[in-house]
């Protein structure tokens, strides 16, 4: 009898080993497919045994369960960390709920962004595996918004531009993180959860597709809750990233009036055509929530109305990408918003670095590194409270020196730390660059303090200073630039433009035209950005045209704009012009040869110009000559 239970628990236990393996290797399968190879936020998931799943959920404790939509959920404990185990209802193998299931655990191993629901890991001893994601404390939206909370409390306004821009961030990052977005295909507020601060993490990955950008989109059966679904994506079955957004413009309605698009759909009415009836007989505003007509500014909730009114547009080219959508809230919560604490300007810098670093790399792992992440008491310490003596200079804020963590650091400080959308943009965008590029002729952004509701980056520190300084404050210096050095410092900031355009999918141009190169080390300034002044169109061109005037500034130490506000133009003058200190030390055949390449740079047309790679090879050729 004993012989005969040990035979039937080494079988038992044979077939569990057989499952482990075939559903890791399914698991793998759809982690590459999804990712294309690339290493964009992938991590480990714990690999939980069947015991351990036992043990969490009290051997599947009825009184534990807390839903129960095609997976039974269930609250527990997991390494002393509270967690939620979705459990399959049926555990016959079908292959519908393993696609969903494997689609969910891959999307969660590959995509990580603060406003998805985290995977923590999985169990794969079953022949369908059970999912442990980390506990949400406040519930789902919908709850918040239709059920049993909704009968107590009222979602505030405050709360509700919240969630709408949270789960435009999880959306964005998920269109944007891989060289091939992730459409979710099942945006509603069920799939909704809320965290204690009211921050909204999206959920429930499995009906995920993956789509090729600029292809035929394919076809998939139709997905999603009544009432929210694209009636593009119904009609031609074909699946874009603007299914999403329709979808999303849907949950904008549902926040603002409170009334929910799947019960409206069971009865033969569409929120949206609802909606669109009342902006018709102009009267939206009898449909909006009057809860949050009392919280909520006018202007706040007609930007708010006519974002979700774009994103809802009949046909998807006319709507908004969520990139754009995220763009729109941001500003809405900037005109209305005023941030609690200091957390939640951590939270909301975060997520737009997080989203700005994504739009920059397109998904490429390409020099990208880990900030350093400091408080602002770091900061205050680093410059002695923000001691005016420790100065160094002011472009956009005050540059400050000091000892941060061993380091020498320089630390810029906006002047104005009130919610400006523009200087927001230009630090994050700043930062943003320094994540995603890493060369030795760019200025190293050490990291950033969030906490401020304008980012404060700390930068290494230079001795040096500026190369303006040494071309046009000789004053401060008991010598001025001699041309060795000048013509040192134009291969190295040719070399950081030239990554900065070949470097990533998409070239990168910060527009070098009234900057000031760190000693050859390159630092890019948003904030002054100068276009073509004909066309207002921005190519890898204008860089090569603003580095062909830097040229010229290294060759006669004049500057530019002096030069301008007296009707001169530096391409103009040639070899009259050369700065004694340039030509003292180098050949006039070298100058000269420089000169030529200058010429080039600023040639009328951009088509004319040399690209940044000839640049770095003709000044290297003349250096080694």
């Amino acid at each position: 009898m004993k012989k005969n239970n040990k035979k039937k628990n080494q079988v038992k236990f044979e077939i569990k080993e057989e499952y482990f393996i075939r559903n890791g290797g399914i698991l793998l399968q759809k982690q590459i497919a999804l990712s294309q190879g690339q290493d964009i936020g992938s991590r480990q998931l714990k690999i939980f045994s069947i015991a351990d799943i036992e043990r969490a959920t009290n051997c599947f404790d009825p009184d534990l369960v807390i839903g129960q939509i095609r997976f039974t959920v269930y609250k527990g404990f997991v390494d002393e960390r509270m967690v939620v185990i979705k459990a399959p209802v049926d555990l016959v193998p079908s292959p519908e709920l393993l696609d969903l299931f494997f689609t969910e655990a891959s999307t969660g191993m590959v995509m990580n962004h603060n406003n998805m629901v985290k995977l923590y890991g999985c169990c794969l001893d079953p022949c369908l595996p059970i999912l442990v994601y980390d506990f949400v404390p406040n519930g789902g939206l919908f709850q918040w918004l239709h059920g049993g909370i909704a009968l107590n409390k009222s979602l505030k306004w405050v709360h509700r531009l919240r969630v709408a821009t949270d789960v435009a961030y999880a959306l964005s990052y998920m269109h944007n993180a891989l060289s091939k977005p992730v459409v979710h295909r099942d945006v509603q507020s069920l799939n909704i959860l809320l965290d204690k601060s009211f921050h909204a993490k999206l959920s429930n990955f499995g009906f995920s597709v993956s789509i090729t950008p600029g292809e035929k989109p394919q076809r998939w059966p139709v997905i999603g809750a009544p009432g929210y679904i694209d009636p593009e994506y119904v009609e031609t079955q074909e699946v874009t990233d603007k299914c999403d957004v329709y979808s999303f413009g849907v949950l904008m309605l549902e926040l603002l009036t409170g009334r929910h698009p799947t019960v409206m759909a069971v009865d033969g009415v569409d929120l949206v055509d609802a909606v669109l009836s009342a902006v018709g007989r102009n009267c939206v505003m009898d449909m909006i929530d009057k809860k949050i007509l009392e919280q909520g500014s006018r202007d706040e909730i007609q930007k708010f109305t006519q974002l979700a009114l774009k994103c809802v547009a009949k046909v998807g080219m006319e709507r908004p990408t969520m990139a754009e959508v995220v763009s729109e809230l941001w500003l809405i919560q900037e005109e209305g918003l005023k941030f609690e604490a200091k957390e939640e300007y951590f939270i909301r810098n975060g997520g737009i670095l997080l989203e700005k670093q994504i739009a920059l790399s397109r998904g490429q792992d390409s020099g990208s590194r880990q900030l350093k992440v400091f408080s602002i008491k770091d900061i205050e310490k680093a410059t002695n409270c923000f001691d005016p003596d420790l100065i160094l200079g002011a472009v956009v804020g005050n540059v400050y020196q000091g000892i941060l963590k061993e380091l020498h650091v320089a630390i810029r400080v906006p002047l104005n730390l009130k919610p400006k959308p523009e200087l927001i943009h230009i630090f994050l965008t700043v930062a943003s660059t320094r994540v995603v590029m890493n060369h030795n002729s760019m200025v190293k952004l050490y990291g950033c303090c969030l906490e401020t509701c304008i980012p404060i980056p700390v930068y290494e520190f230079f001795p040096n200073r500026t190369l303006f300084k040494h071309l046009h404050v000789s004053a401060a210096f008991t010598r001025r630039l001699k041309g060795v050095d000048r013509l040192k410092v134009a291969p190295d900031v040719s070399y950081a433009l030239s990554y900065m355009h070949n470097a990533l999918s998409k070239p990168v141009c910060p527009l070098l035209q009234g900057r000031h190169p760190e000693d050859g080390q390159f630092e890019e300034l948003p904030d002054t950005l100068i276009l073509n002044t004909k066309t207002l169109e921005v190519t890898d061109k204008c860089d090569v045209y603003s580095f062909g005037v830097l040229m010229w500034e290294l060759l006669t130490g004049r500057q530019r704009n002096m030069l301008a506000r007296a009707g001169i133009d530096l391409v103009d003058f040639i070899m009259e012009m050369i700065d004694i200190e340039a030509s003292d030390q180098e050949s006039m055949d070298e100058i000269e040869q420089f000169a030529q390449l200058a010429s080039k740079c600023v040639a009328k047309k951009g088509k004319e110009r040399p690209n940044m790679i000839q640049v770095v090879c003709e000044l290297w050729l003349i250096q080694a000559r």
